[in-house]
């Protein structure tokens, strides 16, 4: 599987670069699981750099609170078969940090767009969405079929005991 933004830009399949899965060349096609992500309906969705731990940190800890599927996308660079330290040098230049006066965490559509655009690395929480929790679903579904007096499965259950 390929890492990080080992992309289709870096890597064509039948490529036999260094850091190919195979020495006759890659045979996968790579994905965007940025893009993978939110297609699964994931409500929430964000990357982050390696080169800055303390905000990276901050993505998983947003991540852990969220209610709901979270998924934090962390680009690491592997300065052994990749230009060395320079590589975090032109990651770090290429960072873009999603704020909310450049960028609605709300907005699917736009979240699905930086998420195929290569020309930056945007760094950030691209998409999220509070939804009710199972459990919240399930309290709610509750009360709604006392009301309407709707048996319980475990009384259905007893009547052919």
């Amino acid at each position: 599987m390929l890492k990080g933004r080992q992309d289709a830009e870096e890597l064509q399949i039948g490529s036999a670069q260094p850091v190919a899965a195979h020495a006759y060349g890659a045979y996968e096609k790579p994905f965007n699981p940025l893009e993978v992500m939110l297609a699964y309906g994931c409500t929430y969705v964000a990357q982050g750099f390696a080169g800055d731990v303390k905000y990276l940190g901050g993505l998983f800890m947003d991540a852990i609170k969220h209610p709901g599927l979270s998924f934090v996308d962390v680009v690491s660079p592997c300065p052994t078969y990749r230009g060395g330290m320079e590589q975090y040098k032109a990651l770090r230049a290429m960072q873009h940090l999603l704020t909310p006066e450049n960028h609605d965490v709300h907005d699917w559509d736009a979240a699905h767009r930086l998420s195929r655009d290569k020309s930056q690395m945007h760094v950030g929480v691209l998409y999220r969405e509070r939804l009710a929790s199972y459990q919240e679903t399930q309290v709610d579904l509750r009360e709604r079929a006392h009301k309407a007096k709707v048996p319980e499965v475990v009384d259905i259950a007893n009547n052919y005991r």
